[in-house]
């Protein structure tokens, strides 16, 4: 059986659609996983050596209608979209690929997709099980509870090591709302420096100027990261995170990495993308505009969160 799953979006929506992805390759001998991923999300999937072929939508006609021609001469026997809402290009794309099943969200009568993947995942909260629950179109009996690390050059050497005693501080998050200020990333830096604890300062490259102060301020040495990719390996043998609300929490999800992570997110959406680390702790900021926590509540949770590394 040949499928393809349509997983355009961001690195995050690839992130926790990996159980989705090892679960179908991994239910039968038979079977062949192809992944159309999106400029931005693809290279979370580059060393995935579970998948058969990793396509990349690149919107350049140059690139794009020779993409077209290969994917419709898979002549695949199913395509999954498990995305839950409606999506314009999906339902494009679904419709110029050939296959003999379609399964995606129905937007009324006339939809290309014949199979309703609303039909699974509706006992669903948490946007990793809701994709993962999809499956069961296909027969096959999802486990909720699986972790599929994030592939990497050295993965196969650095999981037969035990983790290593630095922490990571992330100051840097999708927005800058999102995102660790100087006053309360000091205060983290330093709280946990007093601790006598090895940490590592992590940023997006647009908050280079940023860390680069925080790194002097407290005498705290840079990660430096060109990719995402480059932050698995330091995730994945880290003691712990502590973070802003960003794809780095479903990272550390992957490899069980106990994680604590600063948000200002509302509860409906805490609930849907919350840690999947077994070892995990979310601080809800005081303020709905920017990451903002006193000084008491932010040495207590970060005393939570060590006792419970601990």
């Amino acid at each position: 059986m040949k499928i393809l799953v349509i997983r355009l979006g961001r690195i995050g929506d690839m992130i926790l659609s990996t159980p989705l992805l090892y679960q179908l390759k991994k239910s039968s001998e038979n079977v062949s996983i192809d992944v159309l991923a999106s400029i931005d999300n693809h290279s979370v999937l580059k060393y995935a050596d579970y998948l058969d072929n990793v396509y990349v939508w690149d919107k350049n006609p140059l690139k794009l209608i020779p993409l077209i021609m290969k994917l419709r001469k898979r002549n695949y026997d199913v395509i999954l979209e498990p995305k839950d809402h409606y999506s314009t290009e999906s339902y494009y794309i679904a419709g110029i690929v050939k296959a003999d099943k379609r399964i995606g969200f129905v937007n009324g009568e006339s939809s290309i997709f014949d199979d309703d993947v609303s039909n699974y995942n509706q006992d669903k909260t948490h946007f990793q099980d809701r994709i993962l629950s999809t499956i069961k179109a296909l027969e096959i009996e999802p486990d909720y509870s699986s972790k599929v690390p994030l592939m990497y050059p050295n993965y196969n050497e650095d999981k037969e090591k035990i983790r290593e005693g630095y922490y990571i501080v992330n100051i840097s998050a999708s927005n800058e709302s999102k995102s660790l200020q100087f006053e309360i990333a000091i205060e983290i830096l330093n709280y946990l420096k007093d601790k006598n604890l090895k940490v590592y300062l992590l940023s997006a490259p647009n908050h280079n100027d940023l860390a680069q102060k925080l790194s002097v301020a407290t005498n705290t040495e840079r990660a430096i990261t060109k990719s995402i990719i480059d932050t698995f390996p330091l995730i994945h043998l880290a003691k712990g995170i502590i973070t802003a609300d960003t794809s780095l929490v479903h990272v550390a999800g992957t490899y069980n990495t106990p994680v604590m992570v600063l948000s200002k997110s509302i509860e409906r959406e805490l609930d849907k993308f919350a840690p999947k680390s077994d070892i995990n702790l979310v601080v809800k900021s005081d303020s709905e505009e920017r990451i903002q926590v006193t000084k008491t509540k932010l040495q207590d949770s970060i005393d939570e969160f060590l006792e419970l590394i601990s």
